[in-house]
């Protein structure tokens, strides 16, 4: 996809919840949409995003509204999307197909067979969503989290790796654990030092020679943090 500024970045990362499956295909493949209806895609378009995917939370509350189901209902919709309540979200599709259908076919003089594929549709995004979106702000967050771990990354590699990697043994994931230090060492030339004798295995630390990591001893299985400090 490669975003090319914040706002496709953002997108990025609410297009890969799963609340956009049916709909991720188009949107990583670059492909135009919109749904030809000019005051619904309005809503939904922006300069930086000019298509009419529904991405966020506040997206499928518009497309709500959209359909004439009041904006209170409609914000209590979109605290059950983020809550995971999923059976209380269904519970508007035909409140909503019917009020999208109207609206479509009086006011935008739609054929009704236009009308009920579009509510069709749009309903697929909304009960997909119920099964988790993300709000345009959290999408924001999670964007810039990106671009600055991205940046600490490539120009400070190993201290980006020990904090990683100590975040994530403290967690107990070894399995993320894993993948961090394959990339390390794949990408960034980065080392990680066997164990020795004499080494300081109570903490995963850079090394000196400004090139490696020392593996704490909590990094193998069944041994704990104060394992490696009786030890040391």
């Amino acid at each position: 996809y490669k975003p090319s500024n914040i706002s496709e970045l953002c997108a990025f990362v609410a297009a890969i919840r799963p609340g956009f499956k049916s709909m991720y295909k188009i949107f990583e493949s670059r492909s135009p949409f919109s749904y030809g209806v000019r005051a619904f895609d309005d809503l939904i378009q922006t300069e930086e995003m000019p298509n009419s995917f529904i991405l966020y939370q506040e997206q499928e509350m518009a497309a709500l509204h959209y359909a004439g189901i009041p904006m209170a209902d409609c914000y209590t919709a979109v605290k059950n999307i983020a809550k995971k309540r999923k059976e209380k979200v269904l519970a508007y599709e035909e409140k909503f197909k019917n009020g999208l259908i109207h609206t479509m076919v009086v006011d935008e003089h739609r054929s009704q067979e236009d009308a009920e594929a579009m509510a069709n549709q749009l309903w697929t995004i909304i009960t997909d969503a119920a099964s988790y979106s993300f709000n345009s702000s959290h999408s924001y967050s999670v964007a810039l989290d990106s671009l600055y771990e991205a940046w600490l990354k490539s120009h400070h590699p190993l201290e980006f790796y020990e904090v990683a990697l100590n975040i994530y043994e403290k967690k107990g994931n070894k399995d993320k654990m894993n993948a961090l230090k394959e990339e390390a060492e794949n990408y960034f030339a980065i080392q990680f030092l066997p164990l020795r004798y004499g080494q300081d295995n109570r903490t995963l630390h850079a090394g000196d020679d400004g090139k490696s990591i020392v593996n704490s001893i909590a990094s193998i299985k069944g041994f704990s943090k104060g394992f490696g400090g009786v030890l040391y």
